[in-house]
């Protein structure tokens, strides 16, 4: 009896498929019955998941839960359960056969697993660059450098826009202005929150007002014939300079980059399938993908602060007034120096006719504190002259 209707079995995510099958055929004969039906059963799965040597690891798996499922052996009925029972046994022949077949007859799966592990294991150790310029090493976090860069020139602009503007701020006022720094550059740039769901992602054929949702019917220019996880390097290194390139190659667009990757990656190409070679070329492609979103971070955010000041000259334009009161004068006005300092200093490097990295840039912001400190004898220096005023009177 062949069972015709298994045909169509997903059986890489049995579960959700079979919810969809119609019912499967009563085992209403003998125990002999149940072991020709048991073998029809995975003979159906095993084409079902396309009859691929990749897809043995999880096929016992899978035949076994749809047993389960269908054709339990404690019903009550002796009958029945016997036929089930011979069920389980045929298709275990089938199982076996296809094991046998796929893992001992010919050492290839073997061999491509064992390959394709160690191309990870390398990989991870000494990855190659499948982006031009891209660094083969872990890259730093080019966006939170970018911000707190940006951040900083908020801090050191606002007090010009606020004058430009036609108002006089006090100190106490000015800090205030610059403590909401921070929040207005993280707005502006989308800060740590995850993307709505429906975010928009961009599509190879150009539409890029395609939600996620929808990205799924488009298509590579080219397909991907994905041999191994290295080959799906240099895929995931194409994918994402189509992206970019969909863009406009803006530096305007970097903040949005990554996220539009991931985006695109998870919806066409998972990593959780039933074919363990398919998840490792899609791993290959995720992290070609992340060497090129890697190279425009750094060219954007670290290579020339440009993208970095700009986003902090408009964010201290962008800041309300808003007014603030404190009674300690030196301590906010040393915070304020510290904030005009920070915001000033790649003018300066620019004036003296240096360029500078966005990394270097922010190491030399962070001395503002300790030099405006020096400069106005910080709390210890103001302890000590209160002492020497006080013994002298």
């Amino acid at each position: 009896m062949k069972l015709s209707t298994l045909a169509v079995i997903a059986w890489a995510t049995p579960t959700s498929a079979q919810s969809t099958l119609p019912a499967p055929i009563p085992c209403d004969g003998d125990f002999n019955s149940g072991v020709y039906l048991g073998a029809d059963v995975a003979e159906a799965i095993w084409k079902a998941g396309g009859s691929s040597c990749s897809n043995i690891w999880g096929y016992e798996d899978a035949v076994d839960d749809y047993l389960d499922e269908y054709y339990p052996d404690d019903t009550g009925n002796w009958k029945t359960d016997a036929c089930h029972d011979g069920m389980e046994k045929g298709a275990d022949q089938v199982v076996a056969k296809y094991e046998k077949m796929c893992l001992d007859d010919t050492p290839d799966e073997c061999y491509d697993l064992g390959q394709t592990a160690a191309q990870i294991i390398a990989f991870d150790y000494c990855p190659f660059s499948a982006a031009d310029e891209a660094s083969a090493t872990s890259a730093p976090d080019y966006k939170e450098s970018c911000k707190e860069v940006a951040t900083s020139i908020c801090e050191g602009a606002v007090y010009n826009y606020v004058k430009q503007n036609g108002c006089s701020p006090s100190t106490s006022e000015l800090a205030k202005l610059q403590d909401k720094c921070d929040d207005q550059v993280e707005s502006m740039v989308g800060g740590d929150e995850e993307k709505e769901e429906t975010a928009k992602v961009i599509a190879f054929d150009g539409s890029a007002d395609k939600t996620k949702e929808e990205s799924s019917s488009v298509e590579l220019t080219e397909e991907l014939s994905c041999s191994d996880f290295n080959t799906g390097v240099y895929h995931g290194a194409d994918v994402a300079e189509h992206i970019w390139k969909k863009n406009g190659s803006s530096c305007g667009y970097v903040w949005n980059f990554q996220d539009d990757v991931d985006a695109y990656l998870k919806k066409n190409y998972p990593t959780d399938t039933s074919d363990w070679k398919t998840n490792s070329c899609n791993q290959g492609v995720a992290a070609g993908a992340q060497q090129v979103v890697d190279k425009y971070e750094k060219q954007c955010l670290n290579d020339t602060p440009d993208e970095c000041n700009d986003l902090g000259q408009t964010a201290a334009q962008t800041d309300e007034s808003s007014t603030y009161s404190t009674p300690n004068y030196k301590k906010t006005c040393r915070s304020v120096a510290y904030g005009i300092c920070e915001g000033s200093i790649y003018g300066y490097v620019r004036e003296n006719g240096c360029s500078i990295s966005t990394s270097k840039l922010s190491q030399l912001q962070g001395k503002c504190e300790d030099q405006v400190d020096s400069m106005t004898g910080g709390e210890e220096v103001a302890i000590a002259m209160t002492r020497h005023l006080r013994k002298n009177n």
